[in-house]
Order: structure tokens, then sequence, then C-alpha cells
């Protein structure tokens, strides 16, 4: 190995270290270069990438100065000799180059000439294969996601255009779609925020006085085997009969919405999970099932509706409620309480614990995140079934996705695509990661790309033999530590409060700033521990704005989107205060 190759995979190293591994034992075999007059041109499978690489080189660098000098971010398809990818990088505006190449040897022999080591640590070269997987990487970037509006896949060369249309135009689509719905990841509406933190203040000592999650992992670790995740997609009904067969053999993680449907089946859950704020969430759990609910830990959101907390109190129910990886919640530094539920959905949710579980076999059913045949959107006693009838009229032809056992393609919806990808995510990082088995047994629906698909009979037969002791270790702080933390608490909400009034004071001093000068408060404001999921969809729209306005040098527009963000900012700032004030005094 020559020593550029080594410095480049040290770098990549700490980016994807699996790709190191095998670039590493990778043998070129099918690719040779040649350099002559015409400069650098790689020959794979007899077929040279370029016609005149020098020539071609110095079109594509001053077509790319001279349309897109300002973008802050760039997409390509194919690597090919990465000259080209060497002269863009030196544009100190570019924050993000993104090039997608599945050639292992083409990399490993680009990697072995050109020294990308700086680029790579930083990011601003971003290695990817087209596989659908790797994609997810780029939502973890913040620039990427504020310029997708801005987003164009370029193809390297005509090579590729020749050779890989069709896997070129498959991306392009993933691509479209993925940036597009990037923005519910930061949030849609700014009452949604409201409502969360509300809601979080309100159950704050509830919360202190329950079961710690820190130590609910740390001593329940290890202890399982086999999860079953239950959701309420059309195909739960046909699984119940297998599932009340074995759940006495498995961990049976529920879903809020799947409770009520178990407990009609006779089906006792171990762990019941709900993630939402809404109050018709918290209807799910307004019985009292007495012993059936005896051992069954109820893993709530800390952002829950009070009306949960309420119902889950009156039925004498072991919970616990969690804080999720939020910037409010984090601003609390309760950190023995949190987090989970990183991702859109409850099924998410029962999905991260049982990774963080350490399960070694996680079991979906009832996860069909599509429409069934008969157009039902839920299984047959969905609590809020009737809600949802119009659905697959609203939905039809708009999110077609490949159906479960890849046989044809089935309607979802959006945020049931959402869902899937997030999942897809998640299935794919447990596997690689910590080398657990995802099964979908669902047997309907959508196909979620990263599982395993199984009948659920067979994953049943095959995993579960024996009948477990299902109770729980559960951990409550003494009353001297949770009266210590209520006060920390207290105070850190005084911080936050008085930092808010602070912010507040300097906007309404803004007068004719420079745009530059508004672009610091922002960057202030961002980094201060007043900033949370209440101004993140208001940030989202105003950044992703200016990010587009950059572009194209349109100075004064920015100096107006600014000043009306910071109009909003101070609405928001005011409501959010409110609500700290009436915490700190109560």
């Amino acid at each position: 190995m020559n020593n550029i190759f080594l410095q480049n995979l040290q770098a990549l190293r700490r980016i994807n270290s699996p790709l190191v591994d095998i670039l590493q034992e990778l043998e070129i075999k099918n690719i040779s270069s040649i350099k002559d007059e015409k400069g650098l041109n790689f020959i794979l499978n007899d077929i040279a990438l370029y016609e005149n690489p020098k020539e071609d080189l110095l079109n594509r660098a001053s077509f790319f100065k001279q349309n897109f000098s300002s973008y802050p971010v760039l997409y390509f398809y194919g690597l090919g000799n990465s000259m080209l990818y060497k002269l863009l990088l030196e544009n100190d505006r570019l924050k993000h180059l993104v090039v997608f190449e599945d050639n292992l040897e083409l990399i490993k022999l680009c990697l072995s000439l050109f020294d990308f080591s700086k680029q790579l640590i930083q990011k601003k070269l971003i290695l990817l294969s087209t596989d659908e997987n790797s994609l997810y990487e780029l939502l973890k970037i913040e620039d990427i996601i504020l310029a997708y509006e801005l987003y164009e896949l370029h193809v390297h060369s005509d090579f590729y255009m020749n050779f890989f249309a069709d896997k070129i135009k498959s991306l392009n689509f993933k691509l479209t779609n993925l940036l597009k719905n990037s923005v519910f990841y930061y949030g849609t509406s700014a009452d949604d925020g409201y409502v969360g933190i509300e809601n979080s203040l309100a159950n704050l000592d509830t919360m202190l006085e329950n079961f710690v999650f820190k130590n609910f992992l740390k001593d329940n670790k290890f202890r399982f085997k086999t999860a079953i995740i239950v959701a309420t997609g059309p195909s739960l009904d046909k699984q119940l009969p297998l599932l009340k067969s074995y759940h006495k053999k498995a961990i049976i993680f529920c879903l809020d919405s799947s409770y009520k449907i178990l407990h009609k089946h006779g089906i006792k859950p171990d762990i019941v999970l709900s993630l939402e704020r809404v109050k018709e969430s918290a209807e799910f759990f307004n019985n009292d099932y007495k012993e059936f609910d005896e051992n069954t830990v109820f893993v709530v959101s800390a952002l829950t509706h009070p009306n949960t907390v309420k119902y889950l109190k009156e039925a004498k129910r072991d919970f616990m409620l969690v804080l999720r990886p939020l910037h409010f919640h984090s601003s609390l530094k309760l950190d023995e309480y949190g987090y989970l539920a990183d991702g859109l959905s409850v099924a998410n949710m029962a999905f991260e614990l049982a990774a963080s579980l350490r399960f070694e076999n996680i079991i979906l059913i009832g996860q069909d995140l599509a429409y069934a045949q008969d157009k039902s959107s839920h299984s047959e006693d969905y609590m809020y079934k009737s809600l949802h009838k119009n659905d697959y009229e609203r939905d039809e032809n708009l999110y077609k996705c490949e159906a479960y056992g890849g046989l044809g393609v089935v309607q979802s919806s959006l945020v049931w695509t959402l869902f899937r990808q997030s999942l897809q995510k998640d299935a794919s990082l447990v596997s690689s990661k910590l080398n657990i088995k995802v099964f979908n047994a669902t047997q309907g629906g959508a196909r979620i790309k990263a599982c395993i698909e199984k009948p659920f009979k067979e994953c049943c037969e095959e995993l579960l033999s024996e009948d477990l002791d299902k109770r729980f270790f559960l951990f409550k702080n003494d009353s001297l530590k949770i009266s210590s933390l209520k006060k920390q608490t207290k105070k850190r909400m005084k911080k936050i409060y008085t930092s808010s009034k602070h912010f507040l004071s300097i906007i309404s001093k803004i007068n004719d700033e420079d745009f530059e000068n508004l672009e610091l408060l922002m960057l202030k404001f961002r980094q201060s521990d007043c900033f949370n999921e209440l101004f993140m969809p208001s940030y989202f729209a105003y950044a992703s704005k200016i990010t587009k306005l950059k572009v194209f040098d349109l100075k004064l527009e920015c100096k107006k989107e600014a000043l009306l963000f910071f109009a909003e900012l101070a609405e928001l700032l005011s409501k959010q205060n409110a609500l700290l004030k009436r915490y700190i005094e109560g």
C-alpha cells in the first residue's frame, strides 16, 4: 500500500469503517490506468472512461466554475479518475461534494493516486454507494438538508451515462424523494413543538418520581433473545392466533395502538410503548385491565399528553417517562431519564428499544406500512380505524412501493414512506453494527429493505422454544435525589428563561442591521440552549431560503427574509417564556 492510500484509508475509517476493511483486501483486477499526452485515463473491462481525459476535465471544470461555483452542495454519479473533484474541492464555498460510485476497484485506484484525506475527514467529500441504505447518511448533515431545493444529480462523464442510465435514473428518483421528505425530520409545525414542551413541563415531576430509563437499559440488557414488535397494520389479524400460542416464549413489544387489540385477544404484552403528544393517543390507556397489566412495563415519551400519565396512574401501571433526543429534552440535563425515540413513529421507538436491550432477534408483525387489497389501513380492531376510511383515495397512485416478498407494488402513504425509510435505516444499522437479525414476518404490505422476510410461523418455530421469566428489573431514585433533581431542573429552566429574555431584548432593537450581523445573531441563537424544536420548523424554512438566495447573490432578499424570521422568532420566544415562567413559579 502506498502512503496516499493509507492516508485516505485512515481518514475514511472515521466515516465508513466497513468500506475500509473491504478496500484493504480488494485486488484491482478489472481496471488499469493509462497516462499520456491526453491525460489520465482508466480502462474498465476494455472500455476507456474518457475519449480525451484532459479535454474532458478542462471542459467540465470550466462548466462547473461558471455555473455552480456558489453552490454549497454538489452531487455526482461516477467517480471517474477523480481529477475533476480535486479541482472542485478547491472551492471554499463548496461545503459538500457527494459522489456515488459502486465500483470498489475504481474507488481504491483513485484513493491510491490522490490525497483526499482532509476532505474525507471534513465530509467535504462524501463517497457513497447507490444502495438505498447508504443514502440516509445524507440526512445527518444539516447543510445538505438546507440545500435540498438546489439538488441536481450530475453525471461524471458520457461513459456513465452510456452504461448506467437506468441506475442513474433510479438514484435520482430516490434522492429527490429523500431530500424532499427531509423537511419532516425538522418538524413542520411550531404548534407541535409548543405542545411537546408544554406536555414535557407538565410531566417533569412525574418522570423524576418514576422508573429511571438508563437503569432499565443497564439492568435488562442481554437478558432476552427474541423480541416481537406488534404494530396495527391490516396483516396483524391473521397473525394473532399464532402470537397467542407463542407469546410466553418471546418479549412482546406492543405499540400503544395495539394494546387494546392484544387485550381483546388475551395476549399479554411485556412492554407497551407510546410516542405521540396528542390526547387521542392517551385514550389507548383509558381503561383498567387490572391483573392483565401485571409485570407489563409502559415506556412512554416524556412529551406525552398529561391524560396518558393520568390514566397510567389511575390503573396503577408500572411506567416510565423517557426523554427523546430533542433539543428541549437535552437542555434539561436529565440524561439518566433518556434518550429514546430518535425516529418518527412508535414502531421506530420500539425497534430502538429492542436494539438497545440487545435482543439477538427482532420480529416485526403487523408492520404493513401500506394499504391492504381491500383498501383498509389498519387491523380490524384498531381504535381509530373510522378516521382513515378515505385515506386510500387520498394517496392513490402517489406513494407506490415494492410489496412484501417482491410481489409487485402496493399503495403506501407519505407518512408510511417516511416510517419505512426510517425502519430500513435502523434495520441496516443494527444488522451491520450489532449483528442483530431483523425479521419482517408481516407477510403483507410493503417490503422493508434490510429486513429478512420470513413467515411468522417459521420465525416462531425456529426461534421460540421455552417459556420465559419476563419480570423486568426496575429502579427509582430515592426521594432526596428526586428533590435535588427537581431543584436543578428549575434552575436550568430559569437560566433558559433569562437567556430567552436576553434574545428578545436584542431582537426588539433590530432596526436596519446588515445581513451579516443578522446572520451572526442567528448563529448565536442557533447554538444557545434556547433553541429547540419550537423554533426548528421556522429556522429550517428560513435557512433553506437563505441558502438558495445566497447562491444567486440576492443580498436584499436575504435581509428581508432575516427580518421576517426574527419577527417570528420574537413571537415564539414570548410563547416559550410564558410556559417556562408557569413552570418556574408552579
